[in-house]
């Protein structure tokens, strides 16, 4: 119990030889917090991740309805029907909701089940329902709202849901239905393969540098912490106790790191529910870490940077007189720092075949990120390598590059350190934006000046008077450019069949056909099928799910020429006229509407057009077919800007680290320099010197992470099936950055050389 007690008194020595010393180094250990604070913010952001997502699961997996299937109506308590409704660029999702039995229970979040024309609405869809904003919104909805779903119900603060009561729905195999409960099936769906990888590769390059970054802070100004451990020596300190002192001296900067770390994440989290569409998803209280992953990162992260100190402090030998460092060095190894990115390659390889099978994406998901962060490590753990043989190979050259040499061959290592964190950067935003320049730049191609619109809905009795009525209020009204569409319906069989119907006037207008006759049927050059032959019979529906709802015999057909419109046939194999698809009933059909709006045409005219589809139509939806991006594109984006953003930011931090080293570097070779500046070295020489210190360890750092985060982006984007792209503006904005870096330690490192240049410091010791 004593010898525990004698060593947590030398931690708390240090401790005390820290927050009692006006000359303590604190710059050292506020650099050390920052990096330490850093670190612990996005670990802490790391462990809230699945916390929240497997909350909101729960939630939206309890108020799901499995389809009806091969189950009878009669084993069911309750139909439900999916609806799609959108508010400017708001999505809303509505359930109808038709009971069978008097047991039947009602959704999470909601009291009782609504009659048929009630409804039951999220808050912030009751929000936008009774404001001016909403009236077309409101004309729209099937009924008037009589309740408010509870956060149980909901995925998060802002989402737009509604449930309505209904009794017309035909029970086919398409509709929902519950026996007992909401959430009998839960819906599982996951993330894309591409998605986990590219989330995968993003937390991994901002997470990793920070890792390398703490490890680098931790041994900052080591020299003049072994001069000072070594007047401890001198008055009798045993070398484990100088260990245990040093290390209590760092547990100051951690502990002040994780105070840190914890007020930049919830300072974070703040804002991103505030001032970000997260609240659309999640709830605050989501965003909340298990406590035990939080306990785990708030003592784990001191013990481990004491660790680290601990582990520096066993190849250097304090005497009471001095510091040895000067230990034979032996020569690294290449062979052990090889295995690590052939480990992670394979393991990146081996996740993207388990994508592929029934294996839950947690596995594949845990062994991709631990691949990846392997393959990160190749460049932090060559470097050194790299840099002692470059030291020991190169020869001759000016004084300057000469001096450079020598530094490097005595401490390459602390060298190698010092931008091993900007070669981490480099190599992972270099594959993040090989793998996904390929969509941003198809997507920063999009027309966004257009604004066209695509309206559907199912076709009712008054068939092309309804069509052409609402045309022409659509055309009518302020903004809108043009208007045209047609019909469609399902030739029903093994493989269902679009048919697109439109008049002559409209193919001629967007085809080459110029001798387009009303029954004329084409077949659009590419789709003819042998099954498609004229004389033969087909079911015909307006979608492929529920019973046929006509019959229609083929006519003769002839090929529509190349040239045509792509919104004339609309992914269709045939193309008929009015008359040759006179036989198909008007309720059997689609109606499909182009809308061409002007690039300043006022906010609201979608809602108009929406509100004016509803009048006519059911069932209609109206959407913007440019400029639209699917979750799986922003998710990609969100990854590729965040990780560049944080790759800059922690760029810029290691900066301030390098300027340290740098720093410390003239001081422990003051004397040397004070030497060379009496003997009447240039002042321009020694700056060279220092600049190459720098540049050397950057230019070898970046060298060699260009190449490796292209290797590692070719590799990630054959896994994942994508294509291979290399991202110039983004490599160069991090490489000019870096060398920006270099140059700007260097300047201001200068009056540190003009000082240890003077005669006096030949005096010191």
């Amino acid at each position: 119990m004593s010898g525990l007690r004698n060593r947590a008194a030398d931690f708390v020595l240090g401790v005390r030889l820290v927050l009692g010393d006006r000359d303590a180094p604190w710059g050292r250990l506020v650099l050390m917090a920052v990096g330490i604070a850093l670190g612990t913010a996005v670990l802490l952001g790391g462990i809230t991740v699945p916390n929240a997502v497997s909350t909101l699961q729960e939630r939206v997996s309890g108020r799901q309805m499995p389809a009806l299937g091969d189950r009878s109506p009669g084993s069911v308590s309750m139909l439900g029907e999916t609806v799609q409704e959108n508010f400017y660029d708001e999505s809303v999702t509505g359930t109808k909701l038709q009971p069978l039995r008097p047991d039947a229970p009602a959704p999470p979040g909601v009291d009782r089940i609504p009659a048929p024309g009630e409804l039951v609405v999220s808050p912030a869809l009751r929000h936008i329902l009774e404001s001016p904003e909403g009236a077309s919104l409101r004309a729209r909805m099937p009924g008037h709202v009589v309740g408010v779903i509870g956060p149980e119900g909901l995925g998060g603060e802002q989402e737009l849901l509604y449930y309505s009561g209904t009794d017309r729905i035909s029970p086919n195999g398409s509709v929902k239905a519950i026996t007992d409960h909401f959430g009998e099936q839960p819906d599982r769906s996951d993330a894309s393969h591409a998605t986990w990888v590219l989330i995968s590769l993003g937390v991994c390059v901002l997470l990793l540098p920070v890792v390398v970054f703490v490890l680098s802070t931790a041994r900052l100004a080591e020299v003049a912490r072994q001069r000072r451990l070594a007047a401890l020596r001198l008055i009798g300190a045993g070398k484990r106790q100088v260990r245990r002192i040093a290390a209590g001296e760092n547990l100051v900067g951690a502990v002040m790191g994780v105070l840190f770390g914890w007020t930049t994440y919830l300072l974070a989290r703040d804002m991103l529910v505030r001032y970000t569409p997260i609240t659309g998803t999640y709830f605050p209280s989501d965003l909340q870490p298990v406590w035990w992953s939080a306990l785990l990162v708030t003592l784990g992260v001191p013990v481990v940077t004491v660790g680290i100190v601990l582990l520096s402090l066993r190849s250097t030998v304090m005497d009471p007189l001095g510091v040895v460092r000067g230990r034979p060095s032996k020569r690294r190894r290449l062979w052990w720092r090889l295995v690590p990115p052939v480990v992670g390659v394979a393991g990146i390889v081996a996740s993207g075949a388990l994508s592929s099978t029934s294996v839950d994406s947690v596995y594949y998901t845990v062994l991709l990120g631990c691949s990846m962060a392997l393959s990160l490590l190749t460049v932090p753990l060559l470097l050194p390598w790299l840099v002692e043989i470059t030291g020991g190979k190169a020869t001759g050259g000016p004084v300057a590059w000469q001096l450079a040499l020598r530094r490097l061959q005595a401490n390459g290592g602390a060298a190698a350190r010092s931008v091993s964190t900007v070669a981490v950067v480099v190599t992972g935003v270099v594959a993040l934006q090989t793998m996904l320049a390929p969509g941003v730049s198809g997507f920063a191609t999009r027309d966004g000046d257009r604004r066209d619109l695509s309206v559907s809905g199912q076709q009712r009795e008054s068939g092309p008077s309804a069509m052409a009525a609402a045309i022409g209020e659509i055309t009518s009204l302020p903004g809108v450019e043009s208007a045209g569409g047609g019909q469609s319906f399902l030739l029903r069989g093994g493989d269902n069949v679009s048919v697109s119907v439109a008049d002559c006037a409209r193919i001629e207008r967007l085809s080459p056909v110029r001798d387009c006759r009303d029954g004329d049927l084409f077949v659009v050059r590419g789709e003819r099928d042998a099954a498609l032959a004229p004389g033969t019979s087909w079911d015909v529906s307006d979608s492929a799910v529920g019973a046929p709802e006509g019959r229609w015999t083929l006519g003769p057909m002839r090929e529509l020429p190349d040239g045509a419109d792509r919104n004339l046939a609309s992914g269709s194999a045939l193309l008929a006229t009015p008359a040759a698809a006179a036989e198909v009933p008007q309720h059997s059909r689609s109606a499909n509407i182009d809308v061409d709006v002007a690039a300043d045409a006022p906010p609201q005219v979608i809602e108009q057009v929406r509100t004016i589809a509803a009048a006519w139509f059911d069932e209609s939806t109206a959407y913007h077919t440019y400029g639209s991006v699917s979750g799986e594109e922003l998710a990609q984006n969100l990854v590729r800007y965040a990780s560049l953003l944080g790759g800059l930011l922690t760029v810029l931090l290691v900066g301030s680290s390098l300027l340290v080293s740098a720093v410390e570097q003239i001081q422990d070779g003051a004397r040397p320099m004070a030497v060379l500046g009496a003997v009447g070295a240039p002042r321009s020489t020694l700056m060279w010197s220092a600049f190459l210190q720098n540049a050397v360890p950057l230019a070898l750092a970046i060298g060699l992470a260009v190449p490796s985060g292209l290797v590692l982006g070719w590799i990630t984007s054959g896994a994942m099936g994508g294509d291979l792209a290399i991202d110039l503006p983004g490599m160069g904005l991090v490489i000019g950055v870096a060398v920006v870096l270099v140059l700007v330690v260097t300047a201001l490192t200068a009056s540190t050389i003009s000082r240890v240049l003077r005669p006096e410091e030949l005096r010191t010791g």
